[in-house]
């Protein structure tokens, strides 16, 4: 499910050309909403995925490829299946690059609209920050797509 609204605020503290910290909240349909944090600042490298629900909280160490569940009963451990998605992305464009092939469809199930649909997010939040101000989504879809 993609965010129809973004809001964005970042500010570049070293620099003021980039931001290195940023907050985004996207709003989706059904009253949903995704908080995001981004930070060049810290030096600790972390990568955690919370979910909460009305009956129970979900926490992904991505980084630690560890899962909690918490619910009214307690909590336990997700059994989580260890992967580096990104180790497999940049082998794959290399594996591209070197046989000369075009990419095939890779464990996300990416056929660029992916990419598309992820830029116009970003897009949207670096155009929040610039007006200070929540921002509409325009996703693209399959047809807006140029072919090749």
């Amino acid at each position: 499910m993609w965010p129809n609204k973004v809001t964005c605020r970042g500010k570049g503290y070293r620099t003021k050309e980039n931001e290195e910290l940023a907050n985004i909240t996207a709003e989706h349909a059904g009253d949903l909403t995704a908080q995001v944090e981004v930070s060049w600042l810290s030096r600790e490298k972390r990568r955690e995925v919370t979910v909460v629900g009305s009956k129970a909280e979900a926490y992904l160490d991505c980084s630690e490829q560890k899962g909690v569940l918490r619910t009214a009963e307690g909590t336990q451990q997700i059994s989580i299946t260890p992967s580096n998605t990104l180790r497999e992305e940049v082998e794959h464009f290399l594996n591209c690059i070197t046989s000369h092939q075009d990419s095939r469809p890779f464990s996300n199930q990416s056929d660029g609209v992916l990419g598309a649909r992820v830029v116009s997010v970003l897009e949207a939040a670096r155009e929040s920050i610039r007006q200070e101000r929540t921002m509409q989504v325009q996703m693209p879809s399959a047809t807006e797509i140029p072919a090749k």
